[in-house]
């Protein structure tokens, strides 16, 4: 019985591993997310609770930078877009992202 455990147990791991399942599963994540991607950029989402539009997302990962300095305003802004409220104005003004408001 316990060696029956074990045989199933690799077989299991010798499925994992085959390189053809993990193209397989790798290619079928990357279609999954690329088509779901328009969705989540358009603000499309079926949800109904803790939304949050792009502005507030971007408004709160600027807050959370500030606070715990997991990024230098050098890493988190461009010559572009020296602050926060030039890269708003963009999204909203020139790229018109759906979700800004």
């Amino acid at each position: 019985e316990e060696q029956h455990g074990r045989l199933q147990v690799i077989q299991t791991e010798v499925e994992l591993i085959n390189e053809d399942n993990i193209l397989h599963a790798t290619r079928s994540a990357g279609i999954s997310f690329a088509q779901s991607f328009n969705f989540l950029m358009e603000g499309a989402l079926s949800s109904e609770h803790n939304r949050r539009t792009m502005e507030e997302e971007l408004r709160a990962f600027h807050e959370y930078c500030q606070r715990t300095a997991c990024l230098t305003d050098e890493q988190r802004l461009t010559p572009s877009f020296p602050d926060i409220e030039s890269y708003i104005a963009y999204l909203r003004d020139s790229v018109k992202l759906q979700g800004m408001d």
